[in-house]
């Protein structure tokens, strides 16, 4: 969910359950949004999802991350490369699928949490409800370690490090809220 408040004075208290994690989730073609049912730990992508998703599940989008599959080299793209507990994500399929998540010893766990792209002083912007993604493939005068930064007119909407490997681009976009004057509008 995505709450939004029209004052700092707003308090709210949620209560829930855990989701099991043999869950079985039902996708339809299309864009879905779903949880991750696991504790405040981050798994790597490839080694969470079930190979019936894989070319079937084509796109994810987290909260300013995301991953495109790529059919033909059979990997995952882009800034999201784990998926974390307590958060949820868009899913887009090819088809109707039902699925549950791979939980078992062998999983890959990550514990080191990829901030990189907080520490460009000076280039900050606030995550929208209203994002998208860019993917570049070549920046033939970049090197690695370069700012990738999008701009709409002299606003900052989003940035990413370039690793010389397909990335993601976040923009930002207005979703209504002050914090996202300025950003970019449909159309």
């Amino acid at each position: 969910y995505w709450l939004t408040f029209d004052s700092d004075d707003n308090a709210i208290e949620l209560s829930g359950f855990k989701t099991p994690e043999d869950m079985e989730y039902s996708l339809i073609e299309g864009n879905n949004l779903v949880s991750f049912p696991a504790d405040a730990t981050e798994y790597a992508l490839e080694s969470v999802l079930p190979d019936t998703l894989l070319g079937i599940v084509n796109y994810i989008i987290g909260e300013n991350k995301s991953a495109i599959y790529d059919i033909d080299e059979n990997v995952w793209y882009g800034s999201l490369q784990t998926l974390s507990g307590f958060s949820g994500y868009w899913m887009r399929s090819t088809v109707d699928i039902d699925f549950s998540y791979n939980f078992n010893e062998s999983l890959t766990i990550k514990d080191d949490f990829n901030n990189q792209d907080y520490d460009l002083v000076g280039f900050e912007y606030n995550q929208s409800s209203a994002q998208a993604f860019y993917f570049i493939k070549q920046l033939p005068q970049a090197k690695i370690g370069d700012w990738i930064i999008a701009y709409h007119n002299d606003v900052i909407i989003g940035k990413r490090r370039w690793t010389g490997d397909v990335i993601d681009i976040p923009v930002m976009g207005y979703d209504g809220q002050i914090y996202s004057l300025g950003y970019i509008q449909e159309g």
